[in-house]
């Protein structure tokens, strides 16, 4: 499996980290996590189209986590016009899935914010996610409700002995401490410095203490508001974790 980070910011712009965004690869297949500002761009810097994609897991409904589902189903729409030869329907089409909430929105979204009467052609099924697990071929998803200020879910990929999770917005919590244990590879977002405590979300050092006690082999650091960014985030999670510890960068690509 291959991480590549889209976005290893938040809903602050910034120059170097966009919003929420992650692509993972494995054996050819790409499937995403989370949409945020910019990840068009990103895959288009890669030479990925997004309509070669063809599951979108998302962990919350925050802006800074899904904004660019509207666009992206806007270029699926106009490229099915442009080029009938690689029309998408329903078969190849796209599957979503999310939190208690995501039907509603992507209905929102295609009959209101992008005025279209009929049902999508090219959107598969929209599944809503809590404690459960989802099998596509031979990777296994399992996913569990993690304490946020909207329904957010975790996400745990298995596949060829190997595991990724990926933490989405949260505070330390049940759902959180069930996925990571003994994963290969902890995608936690790290919101806030060591020294700076806020509900709904952690800091480096509540990081650090979790890939810790959880026996994770690598910890990437990911989600940093503009404090974080400024600051060695990887020496204040290392004061409580010793293993591998990364800081996301966007653009970034990870072996798992």
């Amino acid at each position: 499996m291959k991480l590549t980070i889209l976005g290893s910011g938040t809903v602050v712009p910034s120059k170097d980290a966009g919003s929420a965004g992650y692509l993972l690869d494995v054996d050819g297949k790409k499937i995403l996590f989370d949409t945020g500002l910019g990840t068009l761009h990103k895959l288009d810097k890669l030479g990925i189209d997004g309509r070669e994609i063809h599951h979108i897991f998302y962990s919350h409904l925050h802006n800074d986590h899904i904004c660019e589902l509207p666009p992206l189903l806007w270029y699926m729409f106009v490229a099915n016009k442009l080029e009938p030869e690689a029309k998408l329907t329903k078969d190849m089409g796209l599957t979503i899935y999310g939190p208690e909430g995501t039907k509603d929105y992507v209905d929102l979204i295609w009959h209101k914010v992008l005025g279209k009467e009929d049902a999508c052609p090219f959107i598969k099924e929209v599944i809503e996610l809590g404690s459960s697990s989802v099998e596509i071929d031979d990777l296994v998803i399992k996913t569990e409700p993690v304490v946020h200020m909207a329904p957010t879910i975790a996400f745990r990929v298995e596949h060829d002995g190997k595991s990724l999770v990926y933490s989405g917005d949260l505070e330390r919590c049940e759902g959180i401490e069930k996925l990571a244990k003994g994963t290969d590879l902890l995608l936690l977002e790290c919101a806030f410095p060591k020294d700076r405590v806020e509900e709904m979300h952690m800091n480096t050092a509540q990081g650090g203490k979790l890939a810790n006690e959880s026996a994770v082999k690598k910890l990437v650091l990911t989600h940093r508001y503009p404090p974080t960014l400024k600051i060695d985030a990887a020496a204040e999670a290392a004061e409580h974790f010793d293993g591998n510890i990364i800081v996301a960068e966007d653009l970034m690509e990870i072996e798992i």
